[in-house]
């Protein structure tokens, strides 16, 4: 059957398209296009009608059945969006994408961003998927991982697999959870100088990050996974960070709020032990509740209500005063200077290796794509 003649036939708005084609080069180089052929062969038609699916373009549709049957594709300079659509016509009609890997590559060195992919993430994480670009598969997941939120990731990419949107969405949930980890325990560690850490905390609160919950209860509110990425939320931290209250300034107020007795069942239905801790500065006792960071996540909102209210007459009077002093400024910008020194060493630490490794997505390649040689590995 190698040399037997078939004939293609591609409908469209303008008309229909035809290509007489060599039914062998398809049985070689696409599964899902050879079915389609072989099944009119059987029924004794001499040629294959085929709608351009919504998802791609007629152009694409011409290009990969010309290259198929040629079996070499034509060096066309391809654009970021072709090069997306071909993959997607790979991918559906379960091609061979050897057969264009070379094209695909060269285009790649000639188009793709050197550092920030931006919107082009997901194209690119597909188009690595498909060639079996190793490390291009690993730094744009990475992106996606890292710098997207949840809905606006996989727009533009219509045959993005469920499975790796899947694995996407679980690893930017983990890391969503360690990031929220690091901005609380690094904030709770001044949990005692409390006219900053009031700041912070309610800065932090007003732009979406409240360190009073726990982790599982801030990964599954809605607004955190939808509207917040991990990198946003230590943009965040840094804009808390340098944002500099001024002497004589309103402090903040966070109300105060009486946790119950004994054990208590948190936002996410976990249960939550008690603990009474002293205050060696003031000798107040502090409720408190350990949360699944191991770190106390209780009544911050309290402690710091019972911080600014303290008997010493010092503390009592710049409480009644309610207004930022020179020591109060200095204490914050020596906190943050603290907190920017680590920012940027724990955005190395958190998002170095957070990319998923393509080898872990074989068998669905195996599935979705005629795989003549093992790819994956480049």
């Amino acid at each position: 059957m190698s040399g037997e003649q078939h004939s293609i036939v591609v409908d469209g708005v303008n008309g229909p398209w035809q290509q007489v084609i060599n039914v062998g080069h398809f049985l070689r180089y696409s599964r899902g296009l050879y079915e389609l052929i072989e099944a009119d062969i059987q029924r004794g038609q001499g040629e294959t009608q085929i709608a351009v699916p919504p998802t791609l373009t007629r152009s694409t549709m011409e290009r990969l059945i010309r290259w198929i049957d040629r079996g070499v594709p034509h060096r066309d300079e391809l654009t970021f969006l072709e090069l997306l659509r071909l993959s997607t016509a790979v991918w559906h009609y379960k091609c061979d994408p050897g057969l264009f890997a070379r094209l695909a590559s060269i285009r790649r060195e000639q188009i793709v961003p050197q550092s920030d992919l931006g919107v082009e993430a997901a194209g690119w994480t597909f188009i690595a998927l498909v060639f079996g670009w190793r490390g291009d598969f690993e730094d744009a997941s990475r992106q996606l991982i890292c710098a997207f939120t949840i809905i606006d990731f996989v727009d533009g990419v219509p045959y993005f697999p469920a499975r790796l949107r899947d694995a996407i969405v679980a690893a930017r949930r983990r890391l969503l959870r360690s990031t929220f980890r690091f901005i609380k325990n690094d904030v709770m560690k001044y949990l005692r100088r409390g006219v900053s850490f009031n700041h912070i905390s309610q800065s932090l609160h007003d732009k979406g990050i409240d360190i009073t919950l726990t982790e599982s209860e801030f990964v599954q509110g809605e607004n955190n996974t939808t509207n917040l990425c991990p990198v946003r939320m230590l943009d965040i931290l840094e804009e808390v960070a340098l944002d500099r209250p001024q002497e004589g300034q309103p402090l903040e107020s966070i109300p105060a709020t009486e946790p119950a007795s004994g054990s208590s069942t948190s936002g996410s239905g976990r249960e939550t032990r008690q603990s009474t801790v002293s205050d060696s500065s003031g000798g107040a006792t502090i409720l408190t509740l350990r949360g699944d960071s191991g770190v106390n996540e209780g009544s911050i909102r309290r402690f710091v209500s019972s911080y600014l209210s303290r008997k010493r007459p010092k503390e009592r009077e710049r409480k009644q005063s309610s207004f930022w002093t020179r020591d109060d400024v200095g204490i914050f910008e020596t906190i943050t200077a603290e907190l920017r020194g680590r920012i940027e060493s724990r955005r190395l630490e958190l998002f170095g290796g957070c990319g998923l490794d393509i080898i872990g997505f074989q068998d669905l390649r195996r599935e979705r794509l005629l795989l003549v040689q093992a790819q994956g590995t480049a």
